[in-house]
């Protein structure tokens, strides 16, 4: 299980924590323990930490994180728009899914886009700050395979690609906002990576649910163009396909806390820096 600080992503050294050696960070594990993303990001470099090498406290919370992973997304319970800060199109995104339905617009009327943008922490609070965003929800699309867990679309098998799918009022928000936030989170130009998380569950895309949406979208593609000059864009262009949630400690993560629980603004009109990891 050794394993260089030099190979690991930042998130693996948070806050002075040091990696080295072989791994037996007990502060570590704790955090694997409380938030699952740090066991299925250790699993995407071949498992780097060794429970044998842990203490049987640790081993034990790393075991649980593992049984919890394994149990899937339970969709009912995701939350719901409410009448609090938090407002979740997760429960509501889930019935969709359950019935194979890639909605254009919600019961309500609201009009639903689904974009992809790295890491789905970052990109949902982004779009949250909105004004015109009534609620979203992360999660997973343009793969093969249903109810996929993050664990399952981190392998890099599955297909899927990790986005965010929110409900949002067009006589507030234009389209053309949503598509250029996502495009000024990231490179377009880079292929299955945004920022430091690499993969092609990390590909970026729009998503359109309407032909009036595709166009929005390939114009904003062509402008991001323009803008390249002779590196290719590679933000992805297609039909949006069924969206299935993520698990409820994925949704809105940064505004609940993060990691750290350190909760950040999602008030409309917010330009605070997002700490992408909490």
């Amino acid at each position: 299980c050794a394993a260089s600080a030099a190979r690991l992503p930042a998130f693996f050294a948070p806050r002075g924590v040091a990696v080295a050696g072989v791994l037996r960070c007990h502060h570590v594990v704790d955090l694997l323990a409380r938030h699952l993303i740090y066991m299925q990001r250790l699993g995407r470099f071949g498992r780097l930490l060794c429970v044998g090498s842990l203490g049987a406290a640790s081993a034990a919370a790393v075991r649980a994180a593992a049984t919890m992973a394994a149990r899937g997304v339970d969709y009912e319970k995701l939350g719901g728009r409410g009448y609090g800060s938090i407002k979740s199109w997760g429960r509501e995104a889930g019935q969709f899914a359950l019935r194979d339905e890639v909605p254009s617009t919600s019961s309500d009327g609201f009009e639903v886009a689904t974009v992809a943008g790295g890491c789905f922490w970052g990109i949902e609070l982004r779009l949250q700050r909105l004004d015109g965003v009534v609620a979203t929800c992360v999660g997973y699309t343009q793969g093969r395979t249903r109810e996929p867990t993050y664990d399952d679309v981190c392998g890099g098998g599955t297909g899927h690609t990790e986005a965010v799918q929110l409900i949002y009022d067009p006589e507030v928000l234009a389209y053309s906002t949503i598509c250029e936030t996502l495009l000024a989170s990231l490179d377009p130009t880079a292929v299955d990576r945004v920022g430091n998380d690499y993969g092609s569950q990390y590909r970026h895309g729009i998503y359109y649910h309407s032909d009036k949406q595709r166009g929005v979208a390939e114009a904003a593609i062509a402008d991001a163009q323009a803008r390249a000059g002779r590196r290719k864009v590679v933000t992805e262009v297609r039909p949006a396909t069924v969206f299935w949630p993520a698990e409820q400690h994925h949704q809105q993560y940064l505004q609940r806390g993060g990691r750290f629980g350190s909760p950040q603004s999602a008030a409309k009109g917010c330009s605070d820096r997002v700490r992408c990891y909490g």
